[in-house]
């Protein structure tokens, strides 16, 4: 609300400030000055910040100043002096902001320089801003300095732009000049600000940190663990926090796919820690994720991505077709790590059937009982190792081995493979005459004994016996039937003939005449490409 205040001055324009025409004090001091004589012939009209002046020039009498605050003189150094006070915006200390407090003297000479001086006083415990301090004086007084500076200076006004006044902070202005003639000096001040009523809030931030780690890769056959971290990074409590964690596809922690922890409340700063074990069904890359979440509304979230790898073994065995009775057999087999990780703890294994004889083996293998081993202590990715057996097959039929290769993290594999073992069918006939020498018109025995001495059966064995003309064939009887007519004798065929078995025959012919004579004995069979002949010699007198 703007006042009207009505001043009759007579002033002409002059000095620093420019100065034509002052008005509009809130503070006035009370007490006379010599009055103008020039006067006025019309009411010029003059609007300040917090006034309204109205300068009547037909006026012609002295200047008086009321004040609104106090005012009080003093003597300093043989000079009289008037101190002046005014509250800002009101006039009441009680309800003011700013108290500004002027300085002047009351009488000076024309000529001679001199000072006043303002100062300026918070009157609060806060702040005031934008403060600003105005000097408005009549063209009487020439201004020479003024410190500090004026931010503004314009036809008889200066301005000091204070800006923010800390509480119970006082600032001084002090300008410096001269009368210029005989008369009177008026300078009015004038103070403002900006009230604020400012209150203290304090602002805080919630925010959620959280942050997850697991291993980037492994092996199958390991349970690992997952950490995460929940952490109150902002500055307010959080309530109600909560961590979700969702595993990736196939991923379980006792079985489960998603768990929550119920966190409660975290102070700021305050983290909380929480470890679970996962377990992976298959190899592969698994993605899981944690979220937190709060009462407040902030979330956190944080994934960690872990590969998973599996040794993966192949395993192939190899055998000779066929191998003898007794003859070594070589069995080899080739384990290899086929897949994207290595096998600790490998294993082969290889039982032996019965019939099969163990005799040595490559790569440290050892006969445990009846299994022969071999032990990797690790078998690299796409490492193979061969792995060989010397055997020999104590019987004929067909020998089948069946090998295991396992590891600690790798899934038992098998192989199989057989070698046929045969028999080799070793016949061997003798012939023994019972009585040598004989005598002419005597009896001769001879014994065929036909043995199989190899490991195979022979088949469709036919002995024949072929006699000089110094013997004829009397008779004979033995496994099979004998017949005989002169010097020829023929046994029935012997179907087959086990290992280790034999056939026997008994033949009987008369001495003719004497004579050292050859008895021939033959023998085929359905294996023997080849037949065999036994010559035995007998002496006839």
């Amino acid at each position: 609300m703007k006042t009207r205040a009505k001043l009759s001055v007579s002033i002409a324009v002059s000095g620093l400030f420019g100065l034509s025409l002052l008005s509009g004090c809130c503070t006035q001091s009370s007490g006379a000055s010599a009055v103008p004589t020039a006067q006025a012939e019309t009411e010029e009209v003059i609007e300040t910040p917090d006034a309204t002046v109205i300068i009547d020039r037909n006026v012609n009498e002295p200047v008086r100043h009321v004040s609104c605050g106090k005012s009080e003189t003093f003597e300093r150094d043989g000079i009289t002096y008037l101190k002046s006070t005014t509250a800002f915006p009101t006039g009441f200390l009680e309800s003011s902001g700013l108290l500004l407090e002027k300085t002047v003297p009351l009488e000076v000479l024309v000529g001679q320089p001199f000072t006043y001086e303002y100062q300026v006083h918070n009157l609060t415990d806060c702040t005031l801003h934008d403060v600003t301090v105005s000097d408005y004086v009549t063209e009487v007084f020439r201004p020479e300095s003024a410190q500090p500076e004026p931010a503004e200076v314009d036809e008889g006004m200066a301005r000091w732009a204070i800006g923010d006044l800390e509480p119970r902070e006082v600032v001084t202005i002090i300008v410096r000049g001269a009368a210029r003639e005989e008369g009177v000096i008026t300078t009015c001040g004038l103070a403002t600000y900006i009230p604020i009523l400012c209150e203290t809030i304090k602002v805080v931030k919630a925010d959620l940190q959280i942050t997850k780690d697991g291993p980037e890769k492994l092996v199958i056959c390991d349970e690992f663990v997952y950490t995460v971290v929940v952490k109150n990074t902002g500055t307010a409590p959080l309530t109600q926090v909560r961590v979700v964690e969702t595993l990736g596809d196939g991923l379980t922690s006792d079985g489960k796919t998603q768990l929550t922890f119920d966190v409660g409340t975290l102070q700021a700063g305050e983290d909380r820690t929480m470890n679970f074990s996962v377990h992976a069904p298959a190899p592969g890359e698994y993605r899981s994720t944690a979220v937190a979440t709060s009462a407040q509304g902030v979330t956190a979230e944080d994934f960690a991505v872990t590969t998973v790898h599996e040794p993966v073994l192949a395993l192939t065995c190899d055998m000779p077709t066929e191998r003898f009775v007794g003859r070594p057999i070589v069995a080899c087999f080739t384990v290899a790590n086929t897949g994207d990780w290595a096998s600790p703890g490998t294993v082969v294994e290889v039982p032996l059937p019965s019939g099969v004889n163990y005799t040595g083996s490559t790569a440290d293998g050892s006969l445990s009982g009846s299994t022969v081993v071999w032990r990797i202590p690790s078998l690299e990715v796409g490492e193979e190792r061969e792995l060989c057996a010397q055997l020999t097959g104590s019987q004929v039929g067909t020998v089948r081995l069946t090998a295991t290769a396992r590891g600690e993290c790798a899934d038992p594999v098998t192989s199989s493979c057989s070698t046929v073992v045969t028999g080799i069918p070793a016949i061997l006939m003798e012939v023994i005459d019972v009585d040598d020498p004989i005598e002419v018109g005597a009896i001769e025995t001879y014994v065929i004994t036909v043995t199989n001495q190899g490991s195979a059966p022979d088949t469709n064995i036919r002995v024949s016996c072929e006699f000089e003309a110094q013997q004829e064939f009397v008779s004979g009887e033995g496994l099979t039937a004998v017949t005989g007519s002169g010097q020829s004798v023929r046994m029935a065929p012997v179907a087959s003939l086990a290992p280790k078995a034999q056939a026997t025959w008994k033949v009987r012919v008369k001495a003719v005449s004497a004579a050292n004579v050859r008895a021939k004995f033959i023998m085929i069979s359905d294996q023997l490409t080849r037949p065999v002949e036994e010559t035995e010699s007998t002496n006839q007198y």
